[in-house]
């Protein structure tokens, strides 16, 4: 927890909710011998996380995905570009991707259908987000995916023409 008042910052370290005795260097004239609890970011598992992981944005890994279709030659790359567009415009390029939640990833949804998306389209999105969570996990820069609930699109033809038509 961070409490920021006036011109100082003072970082509450807490362990199962108690905040832990914490007195910075310069209180005490800048001394080496002060104590000071190692600060990590860690995953659900608890283990720690590595720069690479701690530092990944969505930007990195939808670059990692534009990359990915350019390698394999897939024709529907301008599509996969037009998805992280509307992607970083609602989350932010240089958002971290341990903060994309999937509570967050349900308001892009509603955000999106409520702008008029069709559900075909908020779905290849999503489609999109996962397959750079999937891309960023597999090349360690992402230590935890979110669940990603696709929406369910219900759009098949409902019709045969007959050749004499």
């Amino acid at each position: 927890m961070l409490d920021v008042s006036g011109d100082m910052h003072r970082l509450h370290v807490l362990q199962r909710g108690n905040p832990l005795p914490f007195t910075p260097a310069h209180e005490h004239g800048g001394g080496a011998s002060i104590c000071r609890p190692r600060v990590f970011v860690a995953n659900v598992d608890g283990e720690e996380l590595d720069e690479a992981k701690r530092g990944a944005t969505l930007g990195d890994i939808l670059k990692m995905v534009e990359v990915d279709y350019a390698a394999n030659g897939r024709k529907s790359l301008a599509r996969v570009k037009h998805a992280a567009t509307h992607l970083k415009e609602f989350f932010d390029a240089c958002t971290k991707t341990r903060v994309i939640t999937s509570d967050r990833i349900s308001a892009y949804q509603a955000e999106r259908l409520g702008q008029g998306a069709k559900p075909a389209t908020v779905k290849y999105e999503l489609a999109v987000l996962r397959r750079a969570f999937r891309l960023g996990g597999r090349a360690g820069k992402v230590a935890v995916r979110p669940e990603i609930q696709m929406l369910h699109v219900e759009n098949t033809r409902k019709g045969f023409f007959e050749p004499e038509q």
